[in-house]
């Protein structure tokens, strides 16, 4: 089971819905540096090393939701890369996790 602070999960939400960290300092009125340990914190839980990974845990564990058409592929940018949702899931799956648990 993983715990998370009520400020964790708020960070967490928001940066899985896409908002940068100054968006994140703005809605929750905290400072850069400490949405930033916010999120090493929940990296660290999470077993994640990125915001993709992140995003994706959020919506395995019902975070966030996820609306798309089922034939359409979703574009993830993430420190000036891009990524396919497909790159990403391939990504996660080859990191250990089972299949049937990340399925979007």
């Amino acid at each position: 089971m993983l715990f998370v602070t009520p400020r964790e999960h708020d960070v967490w939400r928001l940066t899985a819905s896409g908002l940068s960290t100054k968006e994140i300092t703005v809605k929750l009125g905290l400072s850069r540096s400490t949405i930033w340990t916010y999120r090493d914190t929940l990296y660290s839980k999470l077993g994640v090393d990125s915001a993709i990974l992140a995003t994706l845990a959020a919506v395995k564990f019902g975070v966030v939701e996820v609306h798309m058409k089922p034939d359409s592929v979703t574009i993830v940018q993430s420190r000036g890369r891009t990524v396919s949702r497909r790159a990403v899931r391939s990504k996660v799956l080859s990191s250990g996790r089972k299949r049937h648990q990340m399925k979007l």
